[in-house]
């Protein structure tokens, strides 16, 4: 008996257009400079959280970053996310979740 194939998953760059998210920039479909559907720029990262590898997405709100990491985002936002852990990495995320959530 034949079944039918699977629905192709959809990348995250989908889901976040489909729910409304604006894309800035985006790198690996892990990295998203994004503007939400009620207005703010937010840095998503997206990553497995270990042990069980469960898949979760972080947020970094536009007020939260440095200043030479918000004057990048806002020169060239594709350069920063390229950047994103030279920026990023000393600084907590705003929030965090599993990615199913989002």
């Amino acid at each position: 008996m034949k079944t039918a194939p699977e629905e192709p998953r959809t990348t995250r760059e989908q889901r976040l257009l489909d729910g409304g998210w604006r894309i800035l920039a985006s790198a690996n479909d892990n990295l998203f400079v994004v503007e939400s559907p009620y207005g703010g720029v937010q840095v998503l990262h997206f990553y497995l959280d270990a042990p069980d590898g469960t898949p979760m997405v972080e947020g970094y709100f536009l007020n939260s970053l440095p200043g030479r990491a918000k004057d990048k985002l806002f020169d060239d936002p594709q350069s920063f996310i390229e950047g994103f852990y030279v920026y990023c990495g000393g600084i907590d995320a705003d929030w965090c979740t599993k990615e199913e959530y989002l």
